[in-house]
């Protein structure tokens, strides 16, 4: 997948001079990850690819945990309901990977930065230097909901709220003609995968085309 990058709080200079290694683990496994697309349901685009947030996320996150990431790290602060934990962490790096509404980004967002202040705690006594957003560029089909990197830059832009130096990615789109992987679920809502296979995209492809311009490795 391609992306880009904006750094805020001094982002860059943080992850350049104490985490290159782990800037460099994130950045490989981003562009060697195929892009994921499913048909979506929402009324008007049956017929459309859009990203697939649940297999996407879930790919990214066993990739990163092949470089030594961990995944799931939970916070361990009383009473604190804000999300029970934060999806990627390595070295005193923190990192979140949103592809669902807006309000989980902001709560991701709060997270991250109450982490770094010292307001909460992780479990393990682990501590957060850095922090890492990987969402969607808003170029990218998608859901009507999603949150993208467009919204991520505006969250993390007011350093009276947020000072954590972070890296916030956003995933471009496939290009037409990209071999991307189709996912197809026995339902709208079910994180069960029923197929996969890959395909030359095209943002528009109709839902009742039998083999999806499949084609195998060989």
């Amino acid at each position: 997948m391609r992306f880009k990058r904006e750094s805020v709080n001094d982002g860059e200079k943080v992850f350049t001079q104490k985490f290159s290694s782990e800037l460099d683990e994130i950045e490989s496994v981003l562009s060697e990850t195929l892009y994921q697309v499913k048909h979506t349901t929402e009324k008007g685009k049956e017929d459309q690819l859009i990203v697939d947030p649940v297999a996407t996320n879930a790919l990214l996150q066993d990739n990163l945990k092949s470089q030594g990431w961990e995944l799931g790290v939970n916070v361990d602060t009383d009473d604190y309901s804000g999300g029970k934990d934060i999806d990627i962490y390595k070295n005193k790096i923190a990192g979140e990977i949103q592809f669902s509404h807006y309000t989980s980004l902001d709560s991701d967002m709060n997270r991250l930065e109450r982490l770094y202040e010292g307001k909460l705690h992780l479990k393990g006594n682990r501590d957060v230097e850095a922090g890492v957003v990987i969402v969607v560029d808003s170029d990218m089909p998608s859901s009507n909901s999603v949150s993208h990197y467009g919204q991520a830059l505006t969250r993390a832009a007011p350093q009276s709220l947020f000072v954590t130096p972070t890296l916030i990615y956003g995933i471009a789109a496939p290009e037409p003609g990209e071999e991307v992987v189709h996912n197809t679920y026995p339902s709208p809502r079910s994180r069960t995968l029923e197929d996969s296979r890959k395909i030359n995209f095209k943002q528009t492809y109709p839902i009742d085309q039998a083999d999806f311009d499949a084609y195998t490795d060989n």
